[in-house]
């Protein structure tokens, strides 16, 4: 159970700092029954309807008790220090914090491929610097941040990349510490990773939509030349293999598959431009 290995590095954390863990559970199995049994101390909370991600975390910044709120993903591990690397970051002015995402070894070629596509930007190897979007598998935030900018956007994928946009409209700034480390287990079969990377390329591409001011010969543009944007991910990820070469041998063995994997983002992202522009609720709105 991918979970179990996601609370099990949290119970192992090596601080003296006092923290509570909320998993916010939405599966169809039996994961809600494990999870008490292993872990009592866990305030667990479980929906029958299945959950997106923005949903699940709205829900768990309500229960939270913490002035500082922290999210990692169930296919994560922690650090034995992610914790206090966490408080001392926080000590500082920034209202949202974010870390390295490494990936969990061993990992097939399209294993990398998948973690090229989703976490080149936070890689090992970066510096300590400040960042325009960070992705929520680890991230954390001064509640008054949260409280300032408004609920995450449900019913999509990118609902923390949205948050962040606002965040910025607000001239709030996103903090990038590579002593907060997770190890992220990423997909290994080819056919999930394509429809994953569609998946999240048409979501993006929606919401891209409803937040940012698109003519419509942008948006034609980006119909019509939707093998660009993957062109541009491909380099993208390039580049951060260059700046962070920790990883470049498994760049070069998953190439093709990273080829792939953004062509179905881009595909994705195309279609999500497609469709209408949908407008957001007047809360989520800066």
């Amino acid at each position: 159970m991918t979970l179990g290995q996601c609370l099990e590095s949290l119970q192992a954390q090596k601080t003296d700092s006092s923290f509570e863990i909320l998993v916010i559970d939405s599966s169809d199995d039996l994961t809600g029954d494990r999870i008490k049994e292993r872990f009592p101390h866990v305030r667990l909370f479980h929906f029958d309807e299945r959950m997106y991600c923005g949903e699940a975390r709205n829900y768990g910044i309500t229960k939270a008790r913490g002035d500082i709120i922290a999210f990692i993903d169930a296919d994560c591990i922690a650090s034995k220090s992610w914790i206090d690397a966490i408080s001392r970051s926080h000590q500082g002015n920034y209202d949202a914090i974010g870390g390295t995402i490494a990936n969990q070894q061993p990992s097939t070629s399209q294993g990398w491929a998948s973690y090229f596509c989703e976490f080149s930007q936070w890689m090992p190897g970066r510096r300590k610097q400040t960042m325009s979007d960070i992705a929520a598998a680890n991230i954390s935030y001064k509640k008054s941040c949260l409280q300032t900018i408004g609920p995450y956007i449900t019913d999509t994928y990118c609902s923390d990349t949205h948050f962040h946009w606002r965040m910025h409209d607000y001239g709030l700034k996103l903090l990038f510490d590579p002593a907060i480390r997770i190890e992220h287990r990423s997909l290994q079969d080819l056919n999930t990773l394509l429809r994953h990377e569609f998946s999240h390329g048409r979501n993006f591409g929606r919401v891209r939509l409803s937040k940012q001011d698109f003519t419509g010969f942008r948006r034609l543009l980006l119909i019509v030349f939707w093998f660009l944007i993957a062109l541009k991910k491909i380099l993208q990820i390039r580049l951060a293999i260059y700046r962070f070469p920790l990883y470049k041998k498994y760049f070069y063995r998953s190439l093709p598959f990273i080829i792939l994997a953004c062509l179905g983002w881009a595909f994705g992202e195309c279609v999500g431009y497609c469709h209408q522009r949908k407008k957001l609720p007047k809360q989520w709105k800066c």
